[in-house]
């Protein structure tokens, strides 16, 4: 009797198994029907990019901060980016300098003091430049060592105190 009863179970189990995958597929099918797929677009397009002076016989854009104390210049095809929630990853960003792609081009921060970016930036001081503005520190990261990142960072000039 036992011998059986072995193949009655192992229909019981194959019906079991049978109904399981059913059941994960249509599952799946529900799920991904009901899925809304986004394309986000390359690069953020902030509402407020504070890029002023426009120049087109030298295809540069000046922009400056009256906030921190500072200017540059920079190509056409970057934009400088101010808002907050794009900041978020930089603890200390007052400005971002982005052509497009994965990373941003300059980040520009902003430092009490000289110990607090030389620990921060301490792998990587070979790519910062600083300027100081009313006791204070600025930052400029090439973050991705782009070749037009230089030109940018060597406009850079503390604006009169």
């Amino acid at each position: 009797m036992g011998l059986k009863t072995a193949p009655l179970a192992n229909k019981i189990v194959s019906i079991l198994i049978v109904a399981t995958i059913f059941v994960l597929l249509a599952f799946g099918a529900y799920c991904f029907r009901n899925t809304t797929i986004v394309f986000l677009p390359e690069k953020p397009t902030p509402a407020n990019t504070s890029v002023v002076d426009h120049n087109p016989t030298a295809e540069l854009n000046h922009y400056q901060n009256t906030t921190y104390g500072f200017q540059l210049s920079l190509p056409e095809n970057f934009e400088v980016i101010t808002e907050s929630e794009y900041l978020l990853d930089y603890p200390n960003s007052i400005t971002l300098v982005y052509s497009g792609g994965q990373t941003h081009d300059v980040i520009i921060d902003l430092w009490e003091n000289e110990s607090d970016y030389m620990s921060y930036y301490s792998s990587r001081l070979s790519d910062v430049t600083v300027l100081q503005s009313a006791g204070k520190y600025i930052t400029f990261l090439d973050n991705n060592l782009g070749e037009q990142n230089k030109q940018i960072i060597s406009s850079a000039k503390i604006l009169v105190e």
